[in-house]
């Protein structure tokens, strides 16, 4: 009896091939679909679950205006978590959360996952390769410019250089800034 269903079902794949193809990629659609909405829905459900009273986490957004455009972000200034754990009875610990490299050292009030390691280290071997590979790729061609490591070393201070004053510039308007009235007018 199943074997004629397949017979059946196979003369009919064949006879109408477009329609059968209509048949087959609809469902794989909608296979395909169901499967990726699951996975997000998984995703979604698992966020935090991993740290221990993961159900006692909470993210702080904010709504800032930003020169007439509503944001919304996640991003407070530095005396915030001092305002929080000071103001708010029920707040057992307050961390930021930077996911930034450029952040790093913040001691026991970094959040950040076990698993993330500092990756400076990477640069550093990063930089001598790059530039032994550069120098033996331009090797090949007659008409070359030599590349010295000062222009590395001054590309790396040049970034440094824009990275600290970035962080001052932003440490002293968060430094200058009340918490509390931040969080009275929205900005």
């Amino acid at each position: 009896m199943f074997k004629n269903y397949l017979k059946i079902a196979w003369r009919q794949l064949r006879k109408q091939k477009f329609y059968s193809a209509i048949k087959i990629g609809g469902f794989a659609l909608g296979i395909a679909t169901c499967l990726l909405i699951t996975l997000y829905i998984r995703n979604e459900l698992s966020y935090d679950q991993d740290y221990p009273d993961g159900d006692r986490i909470y993210r702080m957004t904010g709504v800032f205006n930003d020169h007439g455009t509503l944001r919304r972000g996640a991003s407070w200034q530095a005396p915030m978590a001092a305002a929080l754990k000071n103001d708010i009875p029920a707040v057992a610990s307050v961390a930021r959360l930077m996911p930034s490299a450029l952040f790093w050292g913040a001691g026991s009030n970094q959040f950040r996952p076990v698993d993330k390691e500092q990756d400076t280290y990477e640069v550093v071997i990063a930089s001598p390769i790059s530039y032994l590979g550069m120098n033996k790729w331009l090797q090949d061609y007659v008409y070359r410019i030599d590349i010295g490591i000062w222009m590395f070393a001054g590309a790396g201070l040049l970034v440094a250089l824009i990275a600290l004053l970035t962080i001052s510039a932003q440490a002293l308007r968060a430094a200058t800034t009340n918490p509390v009235e931040a969080l009275r007018t929205g900005e």
